[in-house]
């Protein structure tokens, strides 16, 4: 951490250097994030227009949100927002946290998230993955696709099945976990029949983990679009308008696409 860093109390971190500000929250929710968040949704709560900062939660993702400001996700929010004049406050949760806070009003933003009617999304994907099975032949038995699911036990870290579509959900049966570490380790243990994940984010678990990747099979099931999410209230209506105004322009002045080349990813612009 450096010198501009400013410890707020046990678990939470502001990062003071620079915009935007980032927040880091240990295992409890404490008592100066609910005043930050009281304070920033009594600030702007009653015009729209005076919207001037956006709280952004998310877990920490290699690659994609890093605690030191880099990966592709932080790099296309902050951008995309300081083109409208909007200060990004970042706080770093676990994912089902995360979506709690959107749906309760206590934050404004989170994602990649499947496509959902239930909150306002972006119009432009920030990411496009494939979701796939990991598993060990001989402890699975052999894979016929999806329907090979039916009556095994899978595990995920929590809150990823949530806004799965229906035609991949209705096959998955099993647990959530806190990481994807212990739910992959729980596969290789044979305490469960499968992992499921996007296939980016299952190459890093392997990596997080002693085991012998060549005893598994990964198969992936189907390509999803994943999109920023906003709260479902006038100021995340508002927010989502602002982050498509940012996109735009990012694209139409051709710093999007550079972005995702950097981070070795697929565009996911059509």
């Amino acid at each position: 951490m450096s010198p501009s860093d400013l410890r707020i109390g046990p678990g939470l971190f502001y990062y003071s250097a620079g915009y935007p500000g980032h927040y880091l929250i240990g295992s409890k929710m404490l008592k100066q994030l609910a005043i930050l968040i009281l304070t920033s949704l009594i600030n702007h709560a009653s015009y729209a227009e005076n919207v001037d900062r956006i709280i952004w939660v998310t877990p920490e993702w290699e690659g994609s949100v890093e605690k030191d400001g880099k990966g592709l996700y932080n790099e296309i929010i902050f951008a995309a927002f300081r083109h409208v004049n909007i200060e990004v406050n970042q706080i770093i949760v676990p994912w089902k946290r995360a979506e709690l806070m959107v749906k309760d009003g206590h934050a404004d933003m989170y994602g990649g998230l499947d496509p959902t009617e239930e909150y306002p999304q972006a119009r432009y994907p920030v990411s496009v993955i494939t979701e796939a099975v990991t598993f060990l032949p001989d402890h699975f038995g052999e894979w016929k696709g999806l329907e090979s699911l039916a009556g095994k036990n899978g595990v995920w870290i929590r809150g990823y099945t949530d806004y799965i579509d229906d035609k991949v959900k209705q096959y998955l049966q099993g647990e959530d976990l806190n990481s994807r570490e212990s739910a992959l380790s729980k596969v290789y243990l044979k305490r469960a029949d499968y992992y499921f994940d996007n296939l980016r984010q299952t190459n890093i678990t392997f990596s997080n983990i002693l085991v012998d990747k060549t005893q598994f099979r990964t198969e992936p099931v189907t390509r999803v679009f994943l999109y920023m999410t906003f709260a479902n209230n006038e100021r995340g209506e508002y927010l989502r308008e602002k982050y498509n105004e940012g996109v735009a322009y990012l694209i139409e002045t051709h710093q999007l696409l550079p972005l995702y080349e950097k981070y070795g990813r697929e565009y996911p612009i059509e």
